[in-house]
C-alpha cells in the first residue's frame, strides 16, 4: 500500500510478523506506484529497476515479477501488487 504521509510503499508478510517499508522512489514496486502502470519482467535481477531489499529481508530471491497498480475509484494509485 502507499503511505503519501510517510512517502514510501508498505506491507506485512509472514502472517503479519514482519512489516517492510520501502521508498515510493526505490525498485519496480515504486516505479509501478509512481507511473501508475503494470510491469511484467522475465529476469528480476536483470532489471535496472530492481530492489534486492525485500528479497534480503524475506530470504526470498525473485525471479519473475508481475507488478501492476491497485487504482482507487478516482484512478489514482493506493498500493501495487
Amino acid at each position: 500500500m502507499i503511505d503519501n504521509e510517510k512517502g514510501d510503499l508498505w506491507t506485512k508478510v509472514n502472517s503479519g510478523k514482519l512489516e517492510i517499508r520501502i521508498p515510493m522512489e526505490e525498485g519496480i514496486e515504486g516505479y509501478v506506484a509512481s507511473k501508475e502502470e503494470s510491469v511484467n519482467v522475465m529476469d528480476a535481477y536483470q532489471d535496472d529497476r530492481f530492489s534486492k531489499q525485500v528479497d534480503i529481508q524475506t530470504n526470498y530471491k525473485t525471479n519473475t515479477l508481475l507488478c501492476v497498480p491497485i487504482m482507487d475509484q478516482n484512478k489514482k494509485a493506493v498500493g501495487v501488487l
